[in-house]
């Protein structure tokens, strides 16, 4: 990379601070043509900033240089912050085009350089990007661990265990010779294949954790028609998303929306009413109902009768039976979680408080989730098949060169999670969501 790139790293102008970045071999010189004064490393200094040809003076700011390879992309880097008015941007960046090799970075090019360079690794520029979206608390708790290569060091962990079972193999086979060694060198690599086989099983169970706050715990409302639904969609999300009326099959769709609930997000959906019909745009949205409760996480059953049960659910789907309606007469006898009103607002909040404690039954834990993406899971699946394959080749007796090829490619697993190969796919999915100057 012999080109210098340069970007607005702050948002939309104007602001009262704008940051500059430039990365690349031509720092030295901007430096030189532009910021008259010494600049000292590592250093926030108040500046002058000029043109470079006419030396016109185009704003005074903060400079700050960090020279390679300690910076961010391990490039010589340069910020300026300056002032966020239009006319001082678009004057210090004009100054740029005079400056051979500067050119407007490509979204996520700070970061792709970073990686590169080797100053961050593949998991962590997607905490990083996940980082960027986030939306929750929780998604940006989860995201700064990954960034800050909490999954990187359980990962190279992992496979430093595999390289050393591996390590024991190869004494074992060099030195096949002598009985001590041959029992000694086995067993303890036989021991460390058994506890990766542990650990990735660990993983792999609480993976669901990591997905459902990166992703969205899935929420769907479900009852017989006419029961509030709507009406709940709507309040929940503070605005108008689901037509309301009092003519029974009005929602014929699936109707999705994104919530923050408690700190956590939620993918809630509001669905048909379930009852028998000849309608057949009705029928398929019943169909669409059905086919969605065996994939969300949390049902909502609602009922202005006290009469639920119209769902089959499964052992990991939590439930809470809702009577709605609540600024109504209510039946005499109810077997329901709580009443609400989504007109007047009652048990609103006590549902938002159940929802909380259910979606942290799910995904909370004191230590912050490994796996967060499906990409993560499976390769951790295809490490420990081949975990499993050496347990089993050892068990048979089979030659050990077979046992250490297993392990070898349950290591490749592990590289290609933090980026040491076959990475050029992946990275092109993750840029797509990085913005310009990061």
């Amino acid at each position: 990379m012999t080109d210098t790139i340069y970007a607005i790293a702050t948002g939309s102008l104007p602001s009262a601070i704008a940051i500059i970045r430039i990365s690349g071999s031509s720092v030295p010189s901007v430096i030189t043509q532009m910021i008259p004064g010494h600049c000292l490393p590592r250093q926030f200094l108040l500046r002058s900033i000029k043109d470079p040809q006419t030396a016109e003076l185009l704003d005074r700011g903060l400079v700050a240089w960090f020279p390679s390879p300690q910076s961010y992309t391990g490039e010589d880097y340069l910020e300026l912050h300056i002032h966020g008015g239009s006319a001082v941007v678009r004057a210090v960046v004009r100054a740029f085009d005079k400056i051979p090799s500067l050119r407007m970075a490509e979204p996520g090019e700070f970061s792709l350089r970073a990686f590169h360079n080797g100053k961050m690794d593949l998991s962590s520029l997607e905490g990083l990007s996940d980082l960027i979206s986030a939306q929750t608390d929780e998604q940006r708790k989860q995201a700064l661990s990954i960034a800050g290569g909490y999954l990187s060091q359980h990962i190279d962990n992992w496979r430093n265990s595999l390289v050393e079972a591996l390590s024991y193999l190869e004494a074992e086979l060099d030195f096949s010779d002598e009985r001590d060694v041959e029992v000694s060198e086995k067993s303890a690599a036989y021991n460390i294949i058994h506890r990766m086989k542990h650990e990735f099983e660990l993983a792999l169970t609480e993976s669901v954790r990591g997905e459902i706050i990166r992703n969205g715990v899935s929420i769907a409302l479900i009852g017989a028609p006419n029961v509030g639904k709507s009406t709940l969609l709507n309040r929940l999300a503070q605005r108008e998303v689901a037509i309301v009326t009092d003519l029974p099959g009005t929602t014929r769709d699936l109707i999705e929306v994104s919530l923050d609930i408690k700190g956590y997000k939620a993918n809630l959906f509001d669905t048909a009413g379930l009852r028998d019909t000849s309608d057949q745009i009705e029928i398929e949205g019943i169909k669409r109902t059905k086919g969605l409760l065996d994939q969300v996480h949390i049902i909502i059953e609602l009922s202005d009768l006290g009469q639920f049960g119209l769902a089959n659910l499964s052992q990991s789907t939590e439930y809470i039976k809702v009577l709605s309606k609540a600024d109504q007469t209510l039946p005499y006898s109810s077997d329901h979680d709580l009443a609400i009103s989504s007109h007047s607002g009652e048990g609103i909040e006590e549902l938002l408080y159940l929802l909380q404690s259910k979606i942290i039954r799910l995904a909370d834990n004191k230590e912050p989730a490994l796996i967060t993406r499906e990409r993560h899971r499976r390769l951790i699946e295809d490490s420990l098949l081949y975990v499993n394959n050496a347990l089993h080749l050892f068990d048979r007796g089979v030659s050990l060169e077979l046992v250490a090829e297993e392990l070898r490619l349950s290591a490749n697993s592990l590289s290609r999670i933090i980026g040491r190969i076959d990475v050029d796919d992946v990275l092109g999915e993750i840029f797509s969501r990085f913005c310009i100057g990061k």
